[in-house]
């Protein structure tokens, strides 16, 4: 993970493609959920680096 950034300072047509990520597994699930939901209540987004 590079950084967590504000929704409106976040441009998504400068970055290319976006992915969305989701758990696997069960036991991964809640916390993914969990850092959704904060995502979504807080306006922010997350921006990272995928190898």
């Amino acid at each position: 993970m590079v950084a967590f950034v504000w929704l409106e300072s976040f441009d998504p047509i400068s970055i290319g493609e976006g992915y969305y990520l989701q758990a696997n597994r069960q036991v991964a699930a809640k916390p993914y959920v969990l850092l959704r939901q904060a995502l979504e209540h807080s306006s922010k987004v997350v921006v990272a680096k995928y190898a």
